[in-house]
């Protein structure tokens, strides 16, 4: 069709040609965002350039971005340093030049009109979402890495200072891409929670809705990197839910993103916990060390007194203990069919998917049996691999 090219032709009027560069504008920014949010190969191309001063256009420059992004950082070859740094480069071009580029888009910032304590658009917020999601998108290998690596090694040794006294995390190289990662989704949090405040909202917003998941899923796998010394992961993941609760009783991605993230905080909550309790065990035995230890009988947890008194003779008690994550996401509809109405397709029956570890209830992990930290780190580690 051509409504890609800057040159138009001589009998199409002006108006005739904005329209077609908001049209192209339009296309090529939902692609951009269904290949990086469905997965698929991008349809659209851009062959002008889209760094060029005269009618620079915010839109246009990051959905090339993303686009970079998503064919080096997910294609076939490893990424470069190189690659890395170049797109720091242009994401630090494309903030310096947002204010003319999305003068040039028509959606200029409602905080230049009205102050900077207004609320700002929908359009103008969709455009900062892009930006905060394609510093995700490049940095999420790194921040995968850096929670598996943690993960692993249990951070029991190294760490139990800095967890009782809330320092910062050993120096590493890529640091600063790990902290990238992690501000930009409380930064799209905080966006979102100023944004979606209005009572004029749609019923549905697909892009927000989409970021808010993203952004949930990063801080959680921080919670897995101890990045929460660092960054308030916990408060950021509770709004994050909160405003998927917002679009969850018109939307069906919504409402299914709602529950994964609530069983994404369970998870947190749980690895928290079993962290915290072995730096007390740890600092325990110090303590032990130098004052010495009285003999007192520990009584054990409820749960594990009632198997002594009772055994396993109960199959009913076996079976629920083995429960597997997919038994309980049986009623959540993962095709199409089911937000159009149609029958939903449970998936209780199907073989269970390692993947969906990380998002079971608490109750279906007993994590107080695993003794070894190794253990720990395994088990978060094979969770991981949704994030992907």
């Amino acid at each position: 069709m051509g409504i890609h090219k800057v040159t138009k032709p001589h009998h199409m009027s002006h108006d005739a040609s904005a329209f077609r560069e908001r049209l192209w504008k339009a296309l090529r920014l939902f692609d951009t965002f269904a290949s990086g949010s469905l997965g698929r190969p991008i349809c659209t191309y851009e062959t002008r350039n889209t760094k060029a001063e005269k009618g620079y256009s915010s839109a246009i420059d990051m959905a090339a971005i993303i686009e970079a992004v998503l064919r080096e950082v997910y294609g076939p070859s490893k990424v470069s340093r190189n690659f890395i740094t170049n797109m720091t480069q242009e994401h630090r071009s494309w903030a310096t030049r947002m204010t003319s580029g999305l003068k040039t888009d028509g959606l200029e910032c409602a905080e230049q009109a009205q102050g900077c304590d207004s609320v700002p658009t929908l359009a103008s917020s969709n455009m900062r979402q892009s930006y905060y999601w394609s510093i995700m998108l490049l940095t999420r290998p790194v921040l995968l890495d850096r929670a598996a690596t943690q993960a692993m090694r249990g951070q029991v040794t190294d760490n139990h200072f800095r967890d009782q006294q809330g320092a910062s995390p050993p120096s590493h190289p890529d640091t600063a891409l790990v902290y990238a990662s992690v501000d930009s989704a409380v930064c799209i949090v905080r966006l979102l929670q100023s944004v979606l405040t209005r009572e004029d909202l749609p019923k549905r917003l697909p892009f927000p809705v989409h970021s808010a998941f993203t952004a949930a899923l990063t801080l959680g796998v921080a919670t897995f990197a101890d990045l929460d010394h660092v960054f308030p992961l916990r408060s950021n993941l509770e709004i994050a839910g909160q405003l998927l609760r917002r679009f969850e009783k018109h939307d069906s991605i919504a409402r299914y993103y709602c529950q994964v993230v609530q069983q994404l905080r369970s998870a947190c909550d749980e690895y928290i916990e079993q962290r915290n309790n072995r730096i007390i065990e740890k600092q325990s035995h110090l303590v032990g060390e130098l004052f010495g230890r009285l003999q007192e009988k520990v009584p054990l947890p409820r749960h594990k007194r009632g198997r002594m008194e009772g055994g396993w003779a109960d199959d009913s008690v076996t079976a629920q203990e083995l429960q597997t994550p997919l038994a309980s996401l049986s009623n959540i509809s993962l095709t199409e069919d089911s937000a159009l109405g149609g029958d939903p397709t449970r998936v209780g029956g199907s073989l269970p998917d390692p993947s969906l570890d990380l998002f079971q209830d608490s109750s279906l992990i007993d994590m107080s049996h695993i003794e070894d930290t190794s253990d720990v780190g395994s088990i978060v580690f094979s969770s991981l691999r949704w994030f992907q």
